[in-house]
């Protein structure tokens, strides 16, 4: 295939005047440079040629790991048929979901008010002013599955918008006003209890739970960081085993599941069916992320192994197959492989028989239900005969090991998923975090190692004088950094810190943490906005608290302040975290099981955080000691931090004085009360046991 970079071809400048795509930082809009569609980025230019030619738009919104978005771009978007209906009549824009999630978030709720429900890819049509009017996910080319086919969306919206376009006006007038209305959001005129929300969501996760498989709700099911840790945090507080059995059961069926890759690693984004025993396959970096997080305070809450070697397997899956030479985290692996979703990860019987002995193939096919027909679920063509490791309980130990060596050495021969080599701010803020807490508590240094590497990264290439930077792609920084950004990326540096005790590490947190209320807060009615003052707003600029497919990032944002508030001594931290609780909790009381994280902040309002300043004495082996008890018995949201001597450097880098004529202590703080300073590591570990059950 003849390069687009290559001058001498002239078919190929034709595609390129026509395409646009070729030059975008993203990869994910690169793999449609050379369709027939006259694709454009969102940018000035195609928002001008709308105007200019008086056409209405259409956006396509997916991202490079999205199996239905790939399908659409086969069927309809290569068909040259459908492109030349497209180009004669809209103005084409494609975004990459993860560079803009504002517009994701927007036009998506725009899908969900018209159609009940959102996914991607999301297909979206626009008056040239940016008003939407018709919108949907997947569309077949032609009619089928009860979807309209996408030729005939187009010649008939081309239609109306030649013959009848004050009725589309008037729609585009009236949607738009309802999503302005959906995102303001203003101080409310009652006060809501943070044990309220707390109370109410563990009310629903207990209605809602699956007995037989974890989770909540029915199929489609998606892990949940937010409600396992409500769970695991109040099962043990209030000593409720129910709590706790929801929690650990859900993590593992899902470790059980397809959902879970047992050879490599890592989790896949979600399963179609309630058994999590079918996937989509794609991997994302901040389900991983968030996994850790979950299997990591499982760990803790029950002292249970395999707890701790799913914690590690995420991680090593990570360090592996996620991570830049430079010590940054990619997005994303692919759900296809060699135009099938899934082929990288199922099993012919045959390919099994042949590549295990008879007594490893009776393990599997007890174990795993592997079979002759296939265990694998799905309409697709190309699936059938195929099995997915999907396995009836946990399995860890021979002969499992031995087995899952052999199979994955075999499947590292096949072809791999695209991966998506860009790199995006707050999904590094999340799995610095997630590295930086493995390190601490599990007392791993390659962690440590890895977690501080990805934090210089995004310190020397995203962040800059004009602040941070959400896109990292083809050696370039681009795409000024959103309120996700900042808020993942001002706990990941907090957490680096508690993890190393290097004052830059905190320094850098604080920087970011101001310039984040300095971009986003809203400074007239409290909360957060989730773009800056540096972007460009369209109808509507967004403030919400509700978790979507990532985590809410104004409670990601007011939790990081809570902590900033704590390590600086600073109030006005903690003021702008409350503001958005003030703003937030009226609505969430409305639809508490999409707002989670907000309920996870609220058991944090409520209750506090465990309070650990530590005072170095004259021996390292007294304070060794002391942080033992710390990594074994306190909460994962514990904060820590290093006392430092008055009299030392003012280098936020220096390391720690110890004192010479002193034990080491800690000043350990508990449901807002204070207690004497502790040096014996038998006093400190009673205290945070006690403190647990309290």
């Amino acid at each position: 295939m003849v390069s687009l970079t290559d001058s001498d071809s002239t078919s190929d400048k034709v595609l390129s005047d026509l395409n646009r795509l070729s030059g975008a930082s993203s990869p994910y809009l690169r793999q449609h440079a050379l369709q027939p569609v006259a694709w454009q980025p969102w940018d000035e230019e195609a928002l001008l040629k709308a105007q200019l030619e008086d056409k209405p738009i259409f956006l396509s919104i997916g991202y490079a790991a999205c199996h239905w978005c790939h399908v659409m771009a086969h069927e309809s978007f290569d068909n040259p048929e459908i492109a030349s209906l497209m180009n004669r009549f809209f103005v084409n824009i494609k975004v990459d979901r993860e560079e803009r999630p504002d517009l994701d978030d927007l036009y998506m709720s725009a899908v969900v008010a018209l159609t009940g429900r959102g996914g991607w890819p999301a297909s979206i049509f626009l008056t040239p002013d940016l008003e939407p009017f018709y919108a949907g996910t997947y569309f077949p080319p032609t009619s089928r599955y009860g979807i309209p086919g996408f030729s005939q969306i187009l010649e008939e919206i081309a239609r109306l918008w030649r013959s009848d376009r004050s009725r589309i006006q008037t729609q585009a007038a009236a949607l738009t006003d309802r999503l302005k209305h959906h995102f303001t959001v203003v101080p409310a005129s009652h006060m809501v209890e943070p044990e309220t929300l707390v109370d109410q969501a563990l009310a629903v996760l207990a209605a809602t739970f699956d007995s037989q498989w974890g989770g909540w709700g029915d199929a489609p099911k998606f892990p949940s960081h937010a409600a396992v840790a409500l769970l695991l945090r109040n099962g043990k507080r209030r000593e409720i085993p129910h709590y706790l059995h929801m929690a650990e059961k859900t993590l593992e069926c899902m470790a059980a599941g397809g959902i879970h890759d047992h050879l490599g690693g890592g989790f896949h984004r979600y399963s179609v069916d309630a058994q999590w025993q079918v996937p989509h396959f794609e991997k994302m970096l901040y389900d991983n992320a968030h996994l850790v997080l979950s299997y990591l305070e499982a760990w803790q809450s029950t002292a249970k192994e395999k707890h701790r070697h799913i914690t590690e397997s995420i991680l090593n899956y990570v360090l592996r197959d996620l991570t830049s030479p430079e010590g940054a985290f990619y997005s994303s692996e692919d759900a296809d492989s060699e135009g099938l979703e899934g082929k990288f990860y199922l099993w012919s019987y045959e390919e099994l028989q042949k590549g295990l002995s008879a007594e490893h193939l009776a393990f599997l096919k007890k174990h795993f239900s592997v079979s002759e027909k296939g265990n694998f679920e799905s309409h697709e063509p190309g699936h059938e005969g195929l099995n997915i490791l999907s396995a009836k309980a946990w399995i860890i130990g021979e002969p499992w090991d031995t087995i899952r060596k052999i199979l994955l050495e075999k499947r590292s021969r096949r072809i791999r998923p695209g991966l998506d080599t860009k790199v995006i701010a707050s999904w590094n803020g999340l799995m610095i975090t997630a590295l930086a807490k493995a390190a601490f508590y599990l007392k791993n240094d390659v962690y440590r190692d890895a977690g501080e590497k990805a934090g210089h990264f995004v310190e020397t290439h995203l962040l800059s004088d004009e602040g941070l930077f959400r896109i990292w792609s083809d050696g370039k920084a681009s795409h000024p950094a959103y309120l996700e950004d900042y808020a993942t990326v001002t706990n990941a540096f907090l957490d680096l810190y508690q993890c190393t005790f290097n004052r830059r590490w905190l320094a850098l947190a604080k920087g970011t943490g101001e310039r984040m209320i300095h971009l986003f807060l809203d400074k007239k009615n409290g909360g957060f906005f989730t773009t800056g003052e540096q972007h460009k707003h369209l109808f509507a600029r967004m403030k919400t608290v509700h978790d979507a497919a990532e985590v809410s990032a104004a409670s990601t944002a007011a939790l990081g302040l809570m902590k900033l508030a704590w390590h600086c001594d600073e109030p006005a931290f903690e003021n702008a975290a409350l503001t958005v609780w003030q703003t937030g909790a009226p609505s969430a009381q409305n639809a508490v099981q999409g707002h989670l994280h907000l309920a996870l902040f609220a058991d944090t309002l409520q209750h506090g955080f465990t309070e650990a300043t530590l005072r170095p004495g004259c021996t390292a082996a007294d304070l060794e000691a002391l942080l033992e008890v710390l990594r074994q018995e306190a909460p994962l949201n514990t904060l820590l931090k290093l006392e430092r001597d008055p009299e030392s450097s003012d280098d936020a880098t220096a390391p720690p004085q110890t004192n010479q004529s002193t034990h080491s202590a800690v000043y350990l703080c508990l449901h807002r009360s204070c207690l004497p300073p502790i040096s014996s590591a038998k006093e400190l570990r009673r205290r945070l046991r006690n403190a647990s059950a309290d």
